[in-house]
């Protein structure tokens, strides 16, 4: 109980520290303190007040006040409820400010990627000498090419905050009223995730389609006993060809898993098809780019996000703390503050400038969005026994 309970309070404060970061930055902005020290108290609290209500609402005083509220009956329709009001308030706001007015430099390097593909060009060639390059692999863009030629890169964020919302619900059965509640509006108020939406940030969805990957093959492994190579592999080189980053927590997540006889056995076929699943995304770009490629590339791009002497031991350390982790939901736990650890690095890298000037100008704090499908959805109570713990700490047994 108290191990759960620590993973779910350090949880909380990176989160709350994630979304103070987000609230200082552009809350900042209208050089108005009072509007800012109340953003800056309101989510040091806010997550703290949440987690108490909900082991509140887990005893029976408190499910006895659901017959007066109906819409506590059901802990589907809080999220389905938020999650409508978000997409009308989105759809909303991209018609009123689409994103050609947007100063973000992620949603336009998915249009330069594919205003670049489409004409026969390399596609990380820069639109000018003094401008930027694309800097993800080849399968995000794959991914986005829906949402460009729809013309509204929006969409992508906001169906990945719904998809997770869905996956919250449909993959944690167990979890109780009170626990469902403190995740769904913590995660609804978190500025963090509304800024991936509204600002067409895809970094949110990039991390959660690793977690579905995770939940997948550990559902698979469980229902037949054996890891499929061929799916395994092939996944991991479609994920590696979104962001480096993703490396370590393949390695990672192989290692989780290698702990049972039939993962040791074909973990070298798993990296064997996911290698070459990774280099067959480079091909169209090897086609079009040809002599380009070796000028403008993604590998230069990524390699100047965090520095190297921070990375190295970061990742080794990692890889074999991962081993030793025996429970699925800690090892969800475990990635989020891997991620979060990373965005420090990043941060490392603008520190000459002065710690808050790093902070407001230096850096991307969009980074730190890595780390959110893991600490929310590790935040959820994942087992029976975790939850009739919940309920004895509430009821005072």
């Amino acid at each position: 109980m108290n191990k759960n309970k620590n993973k779910k309070i350090v949880n909380i404060i990176l989160i709350s520290i994630i979304n103070i970061l987000f609230t200082f930055k552009y809350l900042g902005r209208l050089n108005n303190k009072i509007i800012l020290i109340t953003g800056l108290v309101a989510f040091c609290i806010l997550p703290f007040v949440l987690y108490v209500f909900s082991k509140f609402a887990n005893s029976k005083e408190i499910f006895l006040f659901e017959n007066k509220i109906k819409i506590f009956n059901n802990r589907y329709v809080l999220g389905l409820t938020l999650s409508i009001l978000l997409t009308i308030s989105s759809i909303i706001f991209f018609v009123v400010y689409p994103q050609n007015r947007l100063n973000i430099d992620r949603y336009e390097m998915i249009d330069l990627f594919w205003d670049n593909f489409l004409c026969g060009k390399c596609p990380y060639c820069p639109r000018t000498i003094y401008s930027n390059i694309p800097g993800p692999f080849p399968f995000y863009f794959y991914i986005s090419l829906p949402f460009y030629l729809i013309g509204e890169i929006g969409l992508l964020p906001l169906i990945s905050v719904l998809a997770f919302v869905f996956l919250m619900h449909s993959n944690k059965k167990n979890i109780t009223y009170g626990n469902m509640f403190f995740v769904i509006i913590l995660f609804f108020s978190s500025p963090a995730v509304l800024y991936e939406i509204f600002t067409r940030s895809t970094i949110f969805f990039n991390s959660l389609i690793f977690l579905i990957f995770c939940i997948c093959i550990i559902n698979i492994k469980k229902n037949h006993k054996i890891i499929p190579v061929l799916l395994t592999g092939l996944l991991s080189g479609l994920l590696l060809s979104t962001r480096t980053v993703f490396l370590v927590f393949l390695l990672m997540f192989m290692v989780f898993l290698c702990k049972e006889k039939i993962a040791k056995k074909n973990i070298l076929s798993i990296l064997s098809i996911a290698l070459l699943a990774f280099l067959f995304t480079f091909l169209p770009v090897f086609l079009i780019c040809k002599r380009e490629f070796f000028l403008y590339n993604p590998f230069v791009v990524q390699s100047t996000l965090a520095p190297i002497f921070f990375v190295i031991p970061v990742t080794v350390l990692s890889v074999i703390i991962s081993y030793f982790i025996k429970e699925e939901n800690t090892f969800y736990f475990f990635c989020g503050i891997v991620f979060f650890i990373f965005f420090i690095g990043h941060w490392l890298t603008a520190l000459n400038y002065g710690f808050f000037k790093s902070l407001i100008e230096g850096i991307d704090i969009s980074y730190s969005c890595f780390s959110l499908p893991f600490l929310f959805y590790s935040l959820l109570s994942f087992s029976q026994t975790e939850i009739e713990n919940d309920r004895k700490c509430c009821c005072g047994a």
